[in-house]
C-alpha cells in the first residue's frame, strides 16, 4: 500500500449538499447592540460560498435563550 497524499484543496461535491442557516442572538445586549445578525448571516454564507452548500433556508431568531428548546423556528 501507498500512502495518500495529503489534499492542499477541498474536494467539491458533486452534488451540492443543502442546507438551512440558523442565526440568533440570546441576550438583551446583543440586541440592543444589534451582535449582528448580519454578520452571523454574512459569515455563513461566505463559509457557504466556499464549501459549495446550497442554501435553502435562513432561520432569524432574536432575544431567546438557547437552553429554551420550546423555541418555533427550532423545530424544522
Amino acid at each position: 500500500m501507498t500512502k495518500s497524499q495529503p489534499q492542499t484543496e477541498l474536494e467539491v461535491p458533486t452534488q451540492p449538499l443543502i442546507v438551512d442557516l440558523y442565526i440568533r442572538v440570546s441576550t438583551d445586549r446583543q440586541i440592543k447592540e444589534d451582535d449582528s445578525l448580519e454578520e452571523q448571516e454574512s459569515e455563513l454564507r461566505k463559509f457557504c460560498e466556499y464549501r459549495h452548500f446550497q442554501i435553502h433556508k435562513v432561520f432569524v431568531e432574536r432575544g431567546k435563550s438557547g437552553g429554551n428548546t420550546n423555541r418555533s423556528k427550532a423545530a424544522l
